[in-house]
C-alpha cells in the first residue's frame, strides 16, 4: 500500500529571484521523508513563451554613460587646424618617435593625488554549490580617491560603474575562489582599520543575498579584498564622462520602437536643460551632447572652476594651469595640453557625429551600428569612408600603415539600469572598463595658449609631471564601432594611371564605405539563441543524484539533477513533461525534513537561461510516494 504527497513548486508563488527559471519554494507544512520513500517529478510546466516586445511596468529613466576618444593618425608635422593634436605634447613609453600609431586616445581629466590612495586590485568570489555560477551584475562603492588630501575625516563613498561576474564553472574555483579584478583607487585614511570599511557592495534588485545566491555565489566578504601594499600620492586620471537620459513611460515597446526612441535621444544636438551657442569665452558651444562635443569643450568640462558670481569659469591663462590628458588605450602614451581656441574655427570635434541604435530584422537583434565619427573622403560632397595612414618617417618607426576606420568615437561606460538593457541584449561586456595602474608616466606638460593677439604659447609650470596610467581596452564590434575595412581599399579606382587598376594601391585618398562594425545585442527577439533540445531541472535539497559529464573544459556535472525535459511537446507556449524524464530518488538513511527547495531550470550546458528564453510562470509538481505499512492487529485469542 502506498501514500502519495504532491508538492506544488510554482515560481510565482515563491521567493523572487533575478532569473526566470530559478526560485526557492518554502512549504507551508514541512514534509518528512523516511527510508524507502520515493521522490520524483510528476509533471513540469516550463513557460517558454517568447517575448517579442519589452514590457515597462512603470515610468522610469534609462541612462547611457559615455566617454570619448580620438584616433591618432596625424603626422607630428601637421600644424593644420584639422589636426586635433597640433597643440599637444606627446609622450611615449614604448617609442620616442612622434607619429601616427592609429590607436584610440581616451579623453581624461587629471585628478589630484593624495597620500592616502591605495589600489583595490581584486575581490574573491566563491560558488555555493557544485554547478556553474556567476553571470550577475553588481555595484560597488569605495571611499572617494579624489577627496582632498587636506580633509582629515573619512572620504564619502562613491559608486563605481556596474560590474559583472562572468559565468564560471564550479570546479575551477571551489577552493581558492574566483579572483575578480577591480583595479580602482580607494582613499584609505586609517591603515589600522580593516580595508572592508572602505569598500562595500550595493544590493542588486533590492535583493542582496538573494541575488547572489540565485546565481550560486556567496556574497563577497570585503575582508578578502586585495589591495596594493603601497600608498600612492601621484596624480591619477579618470575618463571624462557624460550621461544621456532616456525616459520611458509604462507600456509595451517593440524593438523597432525602442531603437527609434533611444536613437532620437542619443542624437539630440541640445540635450534637455543644456545650453548651445557660439560663445567660447563663456563656455557655450555649438553642440551639447554626451555623444558629440569638442576638444576645448572637454577642457572646459574637466577644468572649470566656480565663478565669483556663481556658475563656472576657466582658469586664467597661466603657466600653472592644469590640463586635460588623452591616454592611449594601452596606457603606453599620452597627449597633453590641448589648445584653447577663441572660437569654433580653431576647435576640433570629438565623439560620434551619428549615434544610432538599429533593429536588424535579419538577425532579430538590436545593435548600436554607429557610435563613431568616420573619416570623410572624396570631393563635393565628402562621404564617410576609410583611408590608409599617411607615410611615416623614419621607415623604422613602430607606426605602420593601417586602415583608419574612425577619426573619433566613444565607448559606453555604463548601462543603467542593467536589467532593462539586459532585456535589450546589452550588458557590461559591451562597456569599456578603465583599469587603474600603479605604474606612472612622466610627461612634458607643454604650453598654454594665450588669449592675446597674436596667440602665443607659453610653457606650463612645472615643465614635467607624473601621472598614474590607465588602460582602456576596447574591441570594435564589442565595445566600440567603426567603418568596415573591406578589400576594395587596395584597389586603384581613380583611373590614374589608366593601366594600374589591377596593381595593389596605397589608397591614402580613402574609399567610401557605409558598412560598419556594430555592437550586436545578444537577445534574439521572437526566438532564442539556445539550440539545446532539452532543459535540466535541478532541485537543491537533500535529494542527491549524480550526473557525470565530460571532462572537457567548461563542462560540469550535477548532484541535484531531478529531471530532463525535452523541448518537443508544447501547448500554449508551455513546455510540458509528465514525468518521462524524471530521475527517481529513493531515500536511504535517517529521516529528513523537507521545508525549503531550490529549483533551477538550466540549459544543456548547465547555464541559466536568459529571461527572454523563459518567462516566470513555471511550475514543478514533485511527488513523494511513501510505503504505508499495514498495522499489526493485537492478538484477540484468549
Amino acid at each position: 500500500m502506498f501514500k502519495s504527497t504532491i508538492l506544488k513548486l510554482r515560481q510565482e508563488e515563491s521567493v523572487p529571484t533575478a532569473n526566470n527559471g530559478s526560485w526557492t519554494t518554502t512549504l507551508s507544512k514541512p514534509v518528512v521523508i523516511e527510508e524507502g520513500d520515493q521522490i520524483q517529478i510528476k509533471s513540469a510546466f516550463i513557460d517558454t513563451s517568447q517575448q517579442s516586445n519589452v514590457s515597462v511596468d512603470q515610468d522610469f529613466t534609462a541612462y547611457i554613460t559615455t566617454a570619448k576618444y580620438i584616433t591618432n593618425y596625424y603626422l607630428a608635422a601637421d600644424a593644420g587646424s584639422n589636426n586635433p593634436f597640433r597643440f599637444s605634447t606627446y609622450t611615449h613609453t614604448d617609442d620616442s618617435a612622434q607619429g601616427p600609431d592609429n590607436q584610440k586616445y581616451w579623453a581624461c581629466e587629471r585628478l589630484p593625488g593624495n597620500d592616502h590612495n591605495r589600489l583595490l586590485e581584486s575581490i574573491l568570489i566563491f560558488p555555493i554549490r557544485e554547478r556553474k555560477f556567476g553571470d550577475l551584475p553588481f555595484q560597488m562603492q569605495v571611499r572617494d580617491p579624489n577627496w582632498p588630501a587636506s580633509e582629515t575625516g573619512p572620504a564619502p563613498f562613491v559608486t563605481i560603474p556596474w560590474l559583472t561576474v562572468p559565468q564560471l564553472r564550479w570546479k575551477d574555483y571551489k577552493t581558492g575562489g574566483y579572483v575578480f579584478e577591480i583595479n580602482t583607487w580607494v582613499r584609505i585614511l586609517d591603515l589600522t582599520k580593516p580595508f572592508y570599511e572602505n569598500i562595500r557592495l550595493v544590493p542588486f534588485k533590492n535583493e542582496f543575498k538573494g541575488a547572489w545566491a540565485a546565481h550560486n555565489m556567496s556574497v563577497p566578504i570585503m575582508s578578502n579584498a586585495v589591495f596594493n601594499i603601497t600608498e600612492q600620492s601621484n596624480s591619477f586620471v579618470g575618463l571624462i564622462t557624460d550621461k544621456v537620459e532616456i525616459p520611458f513611460t509604462r507600456g509595451e515597446y517593440s524593438p523597432t520602437e525602442l531603437a527609434q526612441i533611444i536613437t532620437d535621444k542619443m542624437s539630440l544636438l541640445q540635450q534637455p536643460g543644456r545650453e548651445v551657442g557660439d560663445d567660447y569665452p563663456n563656455g557655450v558651444f555649438l553642440v551639447n551632447s554626451p555623444f558629440l562635443t569638442s576638444v576645448f569643450q572637454l577642457y572646459w568640462q574637466a577644468l572649470k572652476i566656480p565663478a565669483a558670481g556663481g556658475g563656472y569659469q576657466l582658469p586664467t591663462n597661466s603657466a600653472n594651469n592644469s590640463t586635460t590628458l588623452y591616454m592611449r588605450e594601452d596606457g603606453e602614451a599620452l597627449f597633453s595640453n590641448w589648445g584653447r581656441p577663441t572660437d569654433a574655427t580653431g576647435d576640433n570635434l570629438i565623439g560620434c557625429n551619428n549615434a544610432s541604435l538599429n533593429f536588424d530584422t535579419n538577425f532579430n537583434k538590436l545593435n548600436f551600428d554607429v557610435l563613431h565619427y568616420p573619416v570623410f573622403v572624396g570631393t563635393s560632397p565628402l562621404v564617410p569612408g576609410i583611408e590608409y595612414t599617411p607615410t611615416v618617417t623614419p621607415a623604422s618607426s613602430l607606426f605602420k600603415h593601417q586602415a583608419v576606420t574612425a577619426y573619433a568615437g566613444l565607448g559606453i561606460v555604463e548601462f543603467d539600469p542593467p536589467e532593462f538593457w539586459n532585456l535589450l541584449g546589452f550588458d557590461s561586456k559591451n562597456c569599456i572598463r578603465p583599469n587603474q595602474l600603479t605604474s606612472t608616466l612622466q610627461f612634458t606638460q607643454g604650453s598654454y595658449v594665450s588669449s592675446t593677439s597674436p596667440i602665443t604659447l607659453s610653457p606650463l609650470s612645472p615643465a614635467t609631471s607624473i601621472v598614474h596610467r590607465i588602460t582602456v581596452p576596447s574591441t570594435d564590434g564589442a565595445q566600440t564601432t567603426s567603418q568596415y575595412a573591406g578589400i576594395d581599399l587596395v584597389v586603384n579606382n581613380t583611373g590614374t594611371p589608366a593601366a594600374s587598376w589591377n596593381n595593389p594601391y596605397l589608397n591614402t585618398a580613402g574609399v567610401a564605405s557605409s558598412i560598419t562594425n556594430p555592437i550586436m545585442g545578444n537577445r534574439t527577439f521572437n526566438g532564442s539563441d539556445n539550440n539545446d533540445g532539452f532543459y535540466m531541472v535541478n532541485i537543491g535539497t537533500n535529494l542527491p543524484q549524480r550526473m557525470i559529464a565530460s571532462d572537457l573544459p567548461g563542462v560540469v556535472g550535477s548532484n541535484e539533477l531531478q529531471s530532463i525535459i525535452g523541448k518537443f511537446y508544447t501547448a500554449g507556449n508551455f513546455l510540458q513533461d509528465q514525468g518521462e524524464g524524471s530521475v527517481a530518488y529513493t531515500h536511504v538513511g535517517p529521516p529528513q525534513m523537507l521545508k525549503s527547495l531550490d529549483i533551477n531550470i538550466l540549459n544543456g550546458d548547465s547555464s541559466m537561461p536568459i529571461n527572454t528564453d523563459l518567462r516566470p510562470n513555471n511550475t514543478i509538481f514533485l511527488e513523494i510516494i511513501k510505503a504505508v505499512q499495514p498495522q499489526v492487529q493485537p492478538n484477540q485469542s484468549k
